[in-house]
């Protein structure tokens, strides 16, 4: 039996042709292979794993935190200062990124039954708001400073533990984000993005001691502001992700690529609707497809079946949704 697919509701050609050039799954959760399946590795393991690379990143925080406020009080250097406060609401940040993955792990059960996912991305737009609620303090204080020209320039011991700073937030840096890619992790993949943002943070109190050490002491809390906005930029943009997800927010693109897969599939006459959602690193999908009317129950419920299967695996599809309607009679055409 041919496909005799007809795009309906979409974005394409009135006629009934699949518009071309559809983007392929970029943007889901995880960034998969277009066209494989999800990684098999089990829920357990998968958050085990997870848990395990919010604890590398905890014990960084822990160590430059204490490193940073201690040679940053002690050289009198604000950018360091501010840098190690950073680093301290990173650490509850890390905590609440470690609670969400135990939480996440969990089966679903009577009062969730899609599962307990969505608490990793809850906990993405927790360390956002810490973050940013650290970025204004920051902000404020090195605006003060600026103000204030009766300030000595910090010792040389600062730029060094600001280096080593740098280096070491992004080798976990690079480590959270290969395991956030690997296990689809919306809560790993912020924090990531703060230890990338922490990476940059001492890089710019590295800068910012060197100018004071040049005669340039307001360098020193002008550093402070830019580490500010560095951390205020990322807060908002791991926040307003996150937020658009726990809202049910999906791209159109992407759900027009998930429109087109579902019209691939033989059996299916008409795509008439196609809704998405985020759970965690799964989409969950709820497919309407019209069938040829004169199908039996058990033969519509075979395309279904089909579509489920066309879908799931694909591009971190994880549950599929299918409802069946009879596709129109074709318009009968006048003799000319």
């Amino acid at each position: 039996m041919g496909n005799g697919n007809r795009w309906i509701g979409g974005a394409g050609d009135p006629s009934g042709a699949r518009p071309a050039g559809l983007p392929p799954c970029r943007g889901f959760f995880p960034r998969p292979t277009f066209g494989r399946r999800r990684s098999t590795v089990t829920d357990l393991a998968r958050y085990e794993r997870g848990q395990r690379g919010a604890a590398v990143g905890l014990a960084a925080y822990v160590c430059l935190a204490a490193l940073k406020l201690g040679v940053g009080f002690w050289s009198d250097s604000r950018a360091l200062v501010a840098d190690g406060i950073n680093n301290l609401t990173d650490i509850a940040g890390t905590l609440a990124v470690l609670l969400a993955m135990r939480v996440a792990g969990r089966p679903a059960d009577e009062d969730h039954q899609y599962g307990h996912q969505r608490a990793e991305t809850l906990a993405a737009v927790i360390v956002s708001g810490i973050m940013a609620t650290v970025a204004v303090e920051i902000g404020l204080g090195a605006v003060r400073a600026i103000l204030d020209p009766a300030r000595a320039a910090p010792r040389l011991e600062a730029a060094w533990v600001a280096a080593l700073g740098a280096l070491v937030m992004v080798a976990v840096w690079q480590y959270n984000l290969r395991l956030a890619r690997r296990l689809g992790s919306p809560a790993l993949r912020a924090a990531a993005a703060d230890h990338l943002s922490d990476a940059l943070s001492s890089l710019v109190a590295l800068a910012g001691v060197a100018g004071a050490e040049l005669g340039l002491p307001w360098l020193d809390p002008v550093a402070g502001l830019v580490v500010a906005g560095f951390i205020l930029r990322t807060a908002w943009h791991i926040g307003r992700e996150g937020a658009h997800q726990l809202l049910d927010g999906f791209d159109a693109a992407q759900l027009e690529a998930i429109r087109a897969r579902v019209a691939e599939v033989e059996g299916v006459a008409a795509v008439y609707d196609v809704r998405a959602r985020h759970m965690g690193p799964a989409v969950l999908v709820d497919v309407t497809i019209g069938v040829d009317r004169n199908l039996t129950v058990a033969e519509g419920h075979g395309v279904a079946e089909r579509v489920e299967s066309h879908l799931r695996g694909w591009c971190a599809i994880d549950r599929v949704m299918v409802h069946v309607e009879p596709a129109p009679l074709p318009v009968p055409q006048e003799e000319a």
